[in-house]
């Protein structure tokens, strides 16, 4: 049911842009220095401690996610679950930090915001989540004022020699990433905890990461980095941030994903790239013409006509609601980081 004004969802969805931003901001001083999965691992700490914590803590909790594991049905969405969270933290993260190091915020951050696209057009085709003319015109649009931005970047000074490769990563980056917004939707109708399902994202997908980063010596050699660097202190904190924003992300990205569809949800939160930007241009000195001026006021633009749309409860394309029982909302997660 609609009402006037934003709904909780859509005030909860750009909160999540919000914290994304400044994650991102945060990320940015750091991916130059330090190796793409060790600062994924920083970016996702804080959430998959609180999300274990709070888990743990509750009987309500423990027992929801028992009763899970012991269904056939329950079982195959942890599998999905998990398998999602290995896929946006192994894969999709150090895709975004990279293309960070190359291209700077203001370049990957659009590229990265194409998980609309990705989570608009998979909800679709596997959820059944209708989408009606206006919504689609709004992604359009959101999608003409990401172009902008990158061609309002590519006319000022580069932010690196090869920043062109932001493009494509950040774009592999956000396709990686619809793939926790479907499992987040597909959650909420099985009525799964909130912070259960970000802590099966977490255990999966940080405990790749930090796998795989034990073997190939990047995180021995981050802390040896560390130790023989007196001015590491300031990229250090960088990393601290970037995890506590990304905890703020994902929590209200999370519940925002409970109450409204993944497209919406989706081009709300993804709308960072546009706070990015203007952050970028007022504390960072980055670049900000007439041309990435016009793609920030393009992706608001975009963000809310896609917000307008209506999905009635039981109508096509609307997925069963989400039971809610004692302990918390249903579950839900949503990209550890970046758009």
């Amino acid at each position: 049911m609609r009402t006037r004004g934003l709904s909780r969802g859509q005030l909860l969805a750009g909160a999540a842009a919000v914290f994304y931003a400044l994650q991102n901001l945060s990320m940015r001083v750091a991916a130059p220095a330090v190796d793409p999965l060790v600062v994924t691992l920083f970016a996702g700490f804080p959430t998959l401690i609180t999300a274990l914590a709070v888990t743990l803590a509750s009987p309500s909790r423990r027992a929801r996610l028992a009763r899970l594991g012991g269904e056939a049905r329950g079982r195959w969405l942890m599998a999905g679950l998990a398998a999602a969270g290995v896929v946006m933290y192994l894969v999709g993260n150090p895709l975004f930090v990279r293309a960070l190091a190359l291209g700077g915020a203001v370049v990957a951050t659009p590229t990265g915001s194409t998980v609309v696209i990705w989570s608009a057009l998979l909800a679709a085709v596997l959820l059944r989540e209708r989408m009606n003319r206006l919504a689609t015109a709004g992604i359009a649009v959101f999608v003409a004022g990401v172009l902008l931005l990158s061609l309002g970047q590519a006319s000022e000074v580069p932010a690196g020699p090869g920043w062109y490769w932001a493009i494509p990563l950040g774009t592999a980056a956000g396709l990686c990433w619809s793939t926790g917004g479907l499992g987040t939707r597909l959650a909420h109708s099985r009525g799964v905890d909130t912070f259960a399902i970000l802590a099966l994202y977490g255990v999966a997908g940080l405990g790749a990461v930090g796998l795989v980063s034990s073997v190939t010596g990047g995180l021995g050699g981050f802390f040896a980095w560390l130790g023989g660097r007196p001015d590491a202190g300031g990229t250090l904190a960088a990393l601290v941030l970037a995890g506590l924003f990304n905890l703020g992300a994902e929590v209200t990205l999370t519940v925002a994903l409970l109450l409204e569809t993944v497209a919406r949800t989706a081009v709300i939160s993804s709308s960072s790239v546009t706070i990015v930007a203007l952050l970028a241009w007022a504390f960072l000195g980055d670049a900000l013409n007439l041309t990435m001026l016009a793609g920030v006021l393009a992706v608001f633009a975009g963000a809310a006509l896609v917000q307008s749309q209506t999905v009635r409860a039981g109508a096509p394309g609307a997925l069963p609601g989400p039971t809610v029982a004692s302990g918390g909302p249903a579950a839900s997660a949503g990209p550890s980081s970046g758009a």
